[in-house]
């Protein structure tokens, strides 16, 4: 101030101006960014419901028709007819598996248990997503067979794989190996009846949500063929 008092009139009023124009800017930046953040925030929170909102619509429609193949199952009078619903629910199950991922060429398949012994995992052609079903076979007697009956299905689990090593014992040794899988046993109860998988060719084609989903439907499937 008393450096002010000795400048000419022309610095005195430039030095006042430039002091309102800093207080100005001091309080119009804060609050511009803190309104650029509650933009943000406020955009965020709708692509967040639109999602929730997408993921619920895409849940009922993965969820509805298999809710009306299982009603079929159990309102089954006749042995036969509940055979057939339940192998048209099975398929239902492998198609949703493959479909509903949404990765290119992820395949979905069904392995049958047979108690043996020994016991066996085999896929009698419930497949989809890929030109081919699997060809392995999994026997309890041998290396890749006791690991998916120790791991999977004794404890009726599930495993998901990222990235698959070489020889694994799940990488079916088709034509087009895949390099990440997700395998889930099918049970109701403590009972298991099968192993549902899903595989693709692209480590990172499959998540950890994608296991969370396949096991749902594991589910509903052990539901469906345990109804005699």
């Amino acid at each position: 101030m008393e450096l002010s008092e000795r400048l000419p009139g022309w610095a005195h009023w430039t030095l006042l101006g430039i002091g309102a124009l800093a207080t100005v800017l001091a309080l119009v930046f804060p609050a511009r960014t803190a309104r650029k953040e509650t933009i943000h925030r406020q955009a965020a929170m709708q692509v967040a419901d639109e999602q929730v909102a997408r993921y619920r619509t895409g849940l009922h429609d993965v969820l509805l028709p298999l809710s009306e193949l299982l009603d079929r199952v159990i309102s089954a009078k006749r042995a036969s007819d509940r055979k057939a619903a339940q192998n048209r629910l099975t398929q239902a199950v492998v198609d949703l598996a493959a479909r509903h991922l949404g990765q290119e060429r992820t395949r979905a398949c069904y392995f049958e248990l047979e108690h043996g012994p020994p016991r066996r995992l085999i896929c009698h052609g419930i497949y989809s997503g890929r030109d081919r079903g699997p060809v392995t076979v999994f026997d309890e007697t041998t290396d890749d067979g006791s690991h998916v009956f120790a791991n999977i299905i004794d404890q009726l689990s599930s495993e998901f794989q990222p990235a698959v090593p070489s020889l694994d014992a799940l990488a079916h040794r088709d034509a087009r190996p895949y390099q990440t899988y997700i395998a889930c046993a099918v049970s109701s109860g403590e009972a298991a009846s099968g192993m549902l998988t899903v595989d693709a060719p692209e480590k990172g084609d499959l998540a950890d949500q994608d296991e969370a989903f396949i096991r749902l439907l594991a589910q509903v499937l052990g539901t469906a063929l345990a109804v005699h």
